[in-house]
């Protein structure tokens, strides 16, 4: 029989996930939008729904590059999924030791930050 603390976890789990998940989607956004925007000024044609479509056909790039939000989302989905197993594992927790100033604390938990930041970079790169 499953605790309040378990459900408890259950639901951070699910937010955790959808947080990042949410958080690539919108990331990913930024790169069609941004090769939408620059090709449409290069071309001088004004930002119209017609438009959008004449630019896909003249340059098929647009297309792979209107992938990055399902990639990123699905990356950023396992990256949440890896932050929160770790979560689980008290990994982080041993990074913070007895006798640790507030400022060292602090700078402890950039370190995850850092670690799912450059796992995203690593994982867009390929």
């Amino acid at each position: 029989m499953h605790n309040s603390s378990d459900k408890q976890k259950n639901i951070m789990r699910l937010s955790t996930k959808a947080n990042y998940t949410l958080a690539g989607i919108g990331f990913g956004l930024a790169f069609p939008i941004v090769a939408w925007t620059l090709d449409i000024i290069v071309t001088d044609l004004a930002f119209l729904p017609a438009n959008i479509v004449q630019i896909h056909q003249a340059n098929f790039l647009h297309y792979i590059v209107d992938l990055a939000p399902l990639v990123l989302g699905v990356v950023f989905y396992f990256l949440g999924e890896a932050y929160q197993q770790a979560l689980d594992r008290n990994y982080f927790s041993s990074l913070s030791g007895a006798g640790l100033t507030d400022s060292t604390s602090t700078f402890n938990l950039v370190i995850p930050v850092a670690v799912v930041l450059l796992l995203a970079l690593l994982g867009t790169a390929s």
